[in-house]
């Protein structure tokens, strides 16, 4: 049970951190956007 318990908290360690930098990325990619692309209409 125990065991059990670490690997759940050893991938939701993951999964937050994962969340982590891809919340980072996103924000460099705001960050940084020279708006060269022009915006989609539909």
């Amino acid at each position: 049970l125990i065991s059990q318990i670490r690997t759940q908290t050893i991938a939701n360690d993951r999964e937050i951190l994962i969340q982590w930098l891809c919340s980072f990325a996103l924000g460099l990619c705001l960050l940084f956007n020279n708006n060269q692309i022009s915006s989609h209409s539909t």
